[in-house]
């Protein structure tokens, strides 16, 4: 899925991931800004204690499917999770890198004997 960052050395995929967690930064602010949005103009509804929470609910449902902001977070939040895999498969090949020096003098030291 990821084969760009099997060639990569330690450096390089440290600066990708910093790229990529900037990247996801922005997403997650951008989802906070539509759910701002979505559930703005709802917020009178929670005056209304027992019913209130279910009129809330509904109404926040209804707008994310009746306007395009559902649509969009939607988007959003299938991109934050691409971001996230991507991030954490560079990390496991971050760590592989780490640990491969330490099995490559291990296994120098067996094929000299």
């Amino acid at each position: 899925m990821f084969k760009k960052y099997l060639k990569m050395d330690a450096t390089q995929l440290n600066s990708e991931k910093a790229n990529l967690t900037a990247r996801l930064k922005t997403f997650r602010e951008d989802i906070k800004k539509i759910e701002r949005k979505i559930k703005k103009p709802c917020w009178w509804v929670l005056v209304i204690p027992l019913f209130g929470l279910f009129i809330f609910n509904g109404m926040v449902n209804k707008r994310k499917i009746s306007t395009g902001l559902g649509d969009e977070l939607i988007e959003l939040k299938s991109n934050e999770l691409y971001l996230e895999l991507e991030i954490k498969f560079i990390e496991q090949k971050i760590e592989e890198l780490k640990n491969k020096p330490n099995q490559d003098q291990g296994g120098n030291n067996n094929e000299q004997q």
